[in-house]
């Protein structure tokens, strides 16, 4: 592979995860600000959409591991799925500290 080819790949991994990471710092962001407009459902639909993503990724860079950056690839789509299960899980039923962590007077 060319460079370029390899650096069109990092890119449209990098974009593939933006969205769901962009969703989730927005759902947080809400959050510690207590806006009434449902910020824990963003964050859900972030986390979803994250899962979602990090299938696609191990799907695809589990069978096809021929490079190092392909291994390299399908270990931070493994990591991904990891957070996106727990920030889904944390959004979906918050423990007492970390509501008093991120909202002040709670």
């Amino acid at each position: 592979m060319q460079k370029w080819q390899i650096g069109l790949e990092w890119g449209v991994n990098a974009l593939a995860v933006s969205l769901p990471l962009a969703l989730l710092g927005n759902g947080f962001k809400g959050v510690i600000d207590q806006s009434p407009l449902h910020p824990d459902a963003v964050i859900v639909l972030g986390s979803i959409g994250l899962v979602a993503v990090s299938l696609g990724g191990l799907a695809v860079y589990h069978r096809h591991r021929t490079q190092r950056y392909q291994r390299w690839l399908g270990w931070g789509y493994g990591g991904l799925l990891g957070v996106g299960v727990v920030l889904g899980d944390l959004a979906l039923n918050p423990p007492d500290w970390l509501l008093r962590l991120l909202i002040p007077g709670y």
